[in-house]
């Protein structure tokens, strides 16, 4: 930069500038900082301040409607630190986004991205450079990073028009990645204004992230926008947002973080980074998430950079639409601490060697805990309401000699309301297994659901409300598999046992002997047998103990599941209370076989109304060739044999090739 006299300078001193319609100011060093400092700097309607890296130090800074200071794809054009890379597919060569405050897109999940960078309370990078893409020999360069903006500002900061650092979109945005957004920090006393801030990412085959923007004020009448979305992909994914964080040093501190994306492919993660000596500016007060965003802590040295260690961030409050989600990742302790009882506003996903810190009572309504592994504190009572789960993820045997650890809970309560679910994924050839302790009571009222494979659960006292339910149907042993599961045979196997002998099929084949115990069944049910559907699952496993009072209006399930092969067996269920009572339903029973071998459909009384493709539904049955002789067949694929023109009730036949009920056969002839 050079000052009026053409003298290189990277500081310059002013009175005012003014930067009227149709003018524009440049401010380009490479990548060193430009400062700007004096006392008043307006940009007009018309006008344009364009900057690389700037530093304004300035009593008021006024941008009009129709006024702009902008940054964009001015940082990185190659070579950032999270430049986006190719991805050689099939059908073409594409580059994945940038990464900055978030992930870039990276095309699928087999591809990792780049890593974020740059501080959420003081952003200093540039943003980085998407991937290059090519189609028939023609390369089509990444968007560039966007550049960085500072105002340092004594009195009033307003902003009616555009202020932003957005990053570029692809040169073909079907094949190049798009860049990130870039940095904006704004220091001021009044922050005011309707216009837009803005730190997007480019759009291209994969979305940039978006970059990082800090206000910190201690007086905000701003209504305007504050915009920090990931770019859109085309064909590949959509790159993470960036990161928005608002300080209040005025006389109600509070410091606030918002994570905005749009809906799209994939599911690139914002980056809340935490360096390793911490300052208040990293506490935050507020957590805001939204639009699908889905954010995760990060480890960072002083300088921005990507770094190892663990992590801690501690909430007081949250905010969102219950479309985002924030995930714990190992190493990462989230800490929400509002005191004896939260809502949640977003989904909160929870890793191996990763911890959660929740309130003591927990609602859950229109959002979801899912854990795949870790460790969940300070949480005693649970509440889950409509389209409200909490999901739990066992471990997964590494080899076959592994003995499984149960998924242990120890709570005062789990309440399950209407439209609610708690979900154990456990299966009974990993020998998983929920333990629950509750010193108060477990209520599922109508509409909730408890889902698991093998679950022993006690409580002071267990009600299931009419229309609630406690299930583990299909959740024992697979097809083929179990202490005795169903056999095959052609003309029709037998289904599975358990209490009793499975049933068996037209060919007379022999059903495995019953097991378990009468007294105190443990056992789950086997599955049916063996069929290339892969139906016929057994029962799972509950047992409820109530020290005082168990009341079962609703249902309790461990059917076995149907298959047209034959039915999986119940399972187990063992219900213990001092005091028992209830009009429910208890069910543990096998699961139904098709009606007939090689039948596709069954109605409600079990006769066949489709056969498989090939077999043809005669009397009911389904049998390879027609069984009156004086009739011919229509085979799928004769084209010579026909039906009596008049005599379709006893024309037996199956679907001719491409025929359907819109082209019917003409005079019955295939």
């Amino acid at each position: 930069m050079t000052d009026t006299s053409y003298n290189i300078q990277d500081e310059i001193q002013f009175t005012a500038i003014n930067i009227r319609n149709l003018g524009s100011m440049y401010m380009n060093n490479g990548m060193d900082k430009h400062i700007l400092t004096g006392n008043y700097l307006q940009v007009y309607p018309g006008g344009l301040l364009n900057a690389k890296n700037l530093q304004i130090n300035a009593e008021s800074v006024i941008v009009d409607v129709l006024g702009e200071v902008r940054a964009d794809y001015n940082g990185y054009c190659t070579g950032g630190p999270g430049e986006g890379f190719t991805v050689a597919h099939s059908d073409g060569v594409y580059g994945t986004g940038g990464s900055y405050g978030g992930e870039g897109g990276t095309e699928d999940p087999s591809h990792d991205p780049p890593l974020p960078s740059g501080q959420f309370n003081r952003p200093n990078n540039f943003g980085s450079n998407g991937g290059q893409g090519s189609y028939n020999d023609h390369e089509y360069t990444g968007g560039c990073g966007a550049g960085i903006i500072y105002f340092n500002i004594t009195k009033e900061t307003k902003v009616d028009g555009i202020v932003s650092a957005n990053g570029q979109d692809g040169a073909h945005t079907s094949y190049a990645g798009g860049g990130t957004g870039g940095s904006l920090l704004i220091e001021t006393v009044l922050f005011d204004g309707t216009g837009s801030v803005e730190i997007t990412g480019g759009s291209g085959r994969n979305g940039g992230s978006g970059g990082r923007l800090s206000i910190i004020y201690s007086s905000y009448a701003y209504i305007g926008d504050l915009k920090s979305l990931g770019g859109a992909g085309d064909g590949g994914e959509t790159g993470a947002a960036g990161t928005v964080y608002l300080r209040n040093t005025g006389t109600s501190p509070e410091t606030k973080l918002q994570v905005y994306n749009q809906e799209g492919k994939g599911n690139r993660k914002t980056r809340i980074t935490i360096p390793d000596v911490t300052t208040e500016e990293h506490e935050l007060d507020t957590l805001d998430l939204g639009t699908y965003a889905n954010v995760g802590m990060m480890a960072i040295d002083s300088g921005g950079l990507p770094s190892n260690g663990n992590r801690k961030l501690t909430l007081s409050k949250v905010e969102g639409d219950n479309t985002a989600g924030v995930h714990v990742e190992s190493g990462m302790w989230l800490n929400i601490d509002f005191g004896s009882t939260a809502i949640l506003t977003f989904d909160v996903s929870l890793y191996e060697d990763g911890t959660v810190n929740l309130p003591f009572d927990t609602y859950l309504r229109d959002c979801r805990i899912s854990l795949y592994g870790g460790t969940v504190q300070g949480l005693k009572k649970m509440n889950i309401s409509l389209d409200g789960a909490f999901y739990v993820y066992p471990k997964e045997k590494e080899n076959e000699n592994d003995v499984m650890e149960p998924n242990v809970f120890e709570l005062d309560s789990i309440a399950i309301l209407d439209g609610g679910l708690f979900e154990y994924f456990g299966e009974a050839v990993n020998d998983n297994k929920l333990d629950i302790t509750l010193n108060g009571s477990l209520s599922i009222n109508g509409g909730g659901e408890f889902r698991a494979n093998n679950m022993y659960l006690e409580a002071g006292n267990i009600t299931i409300d009419s229309e609630g339910l406690m299930t583990g149907l299909g959740r024992g042993w697979e097809a083929g598999k179990g202490e005795a599961p169903g056999t095959v045979h052609s003309e029709g196997g037998a289904g599975a046992s358990h209490g009793g002998h499975g049933g068996s099929g037209g060919g007379g084949s022999y059903a495995s002997l019953a097991y378990g115990n009468v007294r105190m069944p443990t056992a789950y049910g086997s599955g049916g047998p063996e069929s290339l559907s892969d139906e016929g699952e057994g029962g799972g496993i509950i047992y409820l103990k109530a020290l005082q009072n168990m009341e079962i209006d609703g249902d309790i399930n461990v059917d076995g599941n149907s298959s047209r092969a034959g039915g999986g067996s119940g399972g187990s269920i063992v219900l213990e209370a001092a005091h028992f009572t209830g009009t429910g339903t208890i069910s543990s029973r096998g699961g139904d076989s098709a009606c007939v071998d090689h039948c596709n459909s069954c109605n409600e009384k079990l006769r066949c109304t489709e056969c498989e493709p090939g077999w043809f539904l005669v009397s009911g049955n389904c049998v390879d060739s027609c069984q009156n002789t004086v009739n011919q067949c229509c085979y799928k694929y004769d084209t010579t044999l026909t039906c009596n023109f008049n005599d379709t009730n006893n024309c037996y036949r199956g679907y001719c090739e491409r025929e359907t009920s819109a082209t019917p056969l003409v005079n019955y002839l295939c």
